[in-house]
């Protein structure tokens, strides 16, 4: 594992920067930091309509969000991730997914079905549309997934995490390190 996560460390950065490369103008930015959670909700949530395993509990709200389902293996296996690629980030994500998927399963769990799904599909659909319509209309270049659609997926939801923190003031040094690498899959004019 030891050797698995020096690897992942080392091109974290490269990877954080080629996708926060295709997220620069602030309006996208922020269409993002709305839309990857409530697309990666969403797809919990639909992982979340198949249980593999659950509590015995009569407490519904117990039995709906703590079962295990493919959603806690997507959720888990991001988690660990992103704890490999750099430990302090990974450490400081984990309640943001947790959040995320709890509350899905939760939602999948306690909602009927039939009004549950439309609700996860238009979200997730809305979601997307926003995401494409952020990228045609603001940042005038198409979207990371294009170049890089396993990049893009691991590292939407740690770059809005880790955008919130900027935002916050965290580590500066950090930041501009990532916009100087960013620099690299800039378009050429």
């Amino acid at each position: 594992m030891g050797s698995i996560c020096s690897i992942l460390n080392t091109r974290f950065k490269q990877s954080f920067a080629f996708y926060s490369a295709y997220h620069r103008h602030p309006v996208n930015k922020l269409i993002h930091c709305v839309s990857i959670p409530l697309i990666v909700w969403t797809v919990l949530g639909f992982a979340g309509y198949y249980t593999i395993a659950g509590p015995a509990s009569k407490d519904i709200v117990l039995r709906a969000a703590f079962r295990l389902t493919p959603g806690t293996i997507v959720a888990g296996s991001y988690w660990l991730f992103y704890l490999c690629s750099d430990f302090l980030i990974g450490l400081g994500i984990l309640p943001f997914i947790a959040l995320l998927y709890l509350s899905s399963t939760a939602f999948v769990g306690l909602v009927p079905l039939n009004t549950s799904l439309p609700i996860l599909l238009f979200v997730h659909i809305v979601s997307w549309v926003i995401q494409f319509l952020g990228h045609g209309l603001w940042e005038k270049r198409k979207p990371a997934l294009m170049e890089s659609l396993w990049q893009a997926f691991l590292m939407a939801p740690l770059f809005v995490f880790v955008e919130f923190l900027f935002w916050l003031g965290w580590n500066p040094a950090f930041e501009s390190e990532i916009e100087a690498l960013a620099e690299n899959y800039m378009p050429i004019p």
